[in-house]
């Protein structure tokens, strides 16, 4: 539709006006140009720059398709996937120099034409345009969630586990080992009934630090939890309720952990000199318990490859947020866990700006709550789990926790994953109450056994203060259920 105008000239009569007729003809005038730039932008929508599509340019495609089979080459079980604007990194040198492991980095439009290191696979924004995804028509472009891209190259590649992380985060050994995803890990669980949320920093000695995505109705209230013993310990019934293989684990990080920027811009003496003790065991979440975890230094098994996707409406300080918590409420409806182990990186963070960041992590301080409070109810009937993401994500898109283009984004995932060859788990459904019965069986003193082992281990960080100054911010946090 174009918009049409026709212009007469004025008559004198109409030149020689009362003021009163001018002022109502330039409100007119003003009411009728806003008209027609409304109709206007609903025809042709702006675009922001983070959310701008580079067009297609097919044409490149068959000069690079002996470079894109090239890198298909390179297969493996074992993947990292990063992207980055920057050259590269230490922790991307030690990356990619890493003997048993297999990276890919997603360029995007402002990351070095040429990017080389070690034996990295680079995607470039030219090679993108090239791949058959359907996700690649929907990922914007200046957008952290260009990862998602690379999350489906090493799928397609025969990735069994993905290893989630950023170019700031440098490994504190030569290798990146997590726990057995069976392993022998104590359980952790909310004992609040009005909160479902648990600060797993606090089982790491830092009570005073909080993850960024958990709800800030819950800092600094010292919430009871109850330590599940460790899975050989469980009997078998509830060994499969409350001890489920950890399916997604993150390690930890010392120095700068992810933290929000209400903690970055009231708590600045804390920044970049914070640590966590590395003598605690690991341990699992028991289902019904949430706590946020983010896309870095977190390894994902096969079995939850279907929960790497990040969401495209959300800001950048949100997308790996929201992630972390629907995918652990889908990890419970498959008999999955989420993990959490001492500290295995240094964070080296790059720069940013904390207003910034505060801006862009409003919509977590606004919604996390009712976020959490929505997936601890929410309930699908489907048997087959790529239905039930879909589900979600139409039933988040409802309440305005994401946008309609993730319903999208959502279906594009699974359809690609499907034509990658990718498996989806079986479906076993959560049942609460069950969970609840498990707990029942539980003694109290073989729920004080895994408490007793933290704190421990908490103890002797604490020792370590005398060569170690940041050990001694270490702190124990009582039992508070005998004070109830």
């Amino acid at each position: 539709m174009v918009a049409q105008f026709s212009f007469s000239e004025p008559s004198y009569s109409a030149l020689h006006r009362s003021p009163r007729h001018k002022k109502l003809m330039i409100i007119a005038c003003a009411i009728g140009f806003f008209l027609f730039l409304s109709l206007f932008h609903a025809r042709y929508p702006s675009q922001s720059p983070s959310e701008s599509k580079i067009e297609t340019d097919t044409t490149h495609c068959p000069a690079l398709a002996n470079e894109l089979d090239n890198k298909r080459l390179i297969k493996g079980k074992s993947w990292i996937v990063v992207t980055t604007i920057n050259d590269p990194t230490d922790a991307m040198d030690l990356l990619c120099n890493l003997k048993d492991w297999n990276v890919v980095v997603v360029a995007d439009t402002k990351s070095p034409k040429e990017w080389t290191c070690g034996s990295c696979v680079y995607l470039s924004v030219e090679d993108q345009k090239c791949l058959s995804y359907g996700i690649v028509d929907v990922i914007p472009y200046r957008a952290y969630t260009r990862k998602n891209i690379g999350y489906l190259w090493a799928i397609q590649q025969g990735a069994t586990r993905v290893f989630d992380t950023d170019d700031d985060n440098l490994p504190t050994g030569n290798d990146i080992i997590f726990e057995s995803p069976t392993g022998g890990v104590v359980g952790y669980r909310s004992d609040e009934t009005t909160g479902k949320s648990v600060n797993i920093y606090s089982h790491f000695g830092r009570p005073d630090i909080w993850p960024r995505g958990f709800p800030l109705e819950e800092i600094d209230v010292r919430r009871p939890v109850t330590y599940i013993p460790e899975s050989e310990s469980l009997p078998v019934k509830a060994k499969e309720l409350l001890a489920p293989p950890m399916m997604i684990q993150q390690g930890l990080a010392d120095l700068d952990p992810d933290v929000d920027a209400i903690f970055r811009l009231t708590q600045v003496q804390e920044l970049k000199k914070a640590k966590f003790c590395k003598k605690s065991p690991s341990i699992r979440l028991a289902p019904g318990t949430f706590c946020p975890f983010n896309s870095q230094n977190t390894l994902f098994s096969y079995d939850a490859l279907w929960g790497l996707v990040l969401p495209i409406t959300v800001s950048f300080r949100v997308c790996d947020i929201w992630r972390g918590y629907w995918v652990q409420r889908l990890l419970w409806d498959i008999n999955g866990s989420l993990g959490f182990t001492k500290p295995t990186v240094d964070q080296i963070r790059n720069a940013h700006n904390y207003l910034d960041d505060y801006k862009d992590e409003l919509q977590i301080y606004e919604q996390t709550s009712k976020f959490i409070d929505f997936l601890s109810n929410w309930q699908s009937t489907s048997s087959r789990l790529e239905v039930r993401i879909v589900d979600l994500m139409e039933a988040m898109a409802a309440r305005d926790f994401i946008g309609e283009k993730d319903v999208d984004l959502a279906k594009r995932w699974v359809e690609d994953l499907k034509n990658v060859n990718y498996v989806f788990p079986k479906v076993t459904a959560y049942d609460p109450e069950a969970v609840t019965a498990s707990l029942g069986q539980i003694s109290d003193e073989d729920s004080q056994k895994p408490r007793l082992l933290s704190n421990e281990a908490l103890r002797q960080c604490k020792l370590d203060a005398a060569s170690d100054e940041s050990m001694s911010r270490i702190t124990i946090t009582e039992d508070r259920r005998t004070e109830l």
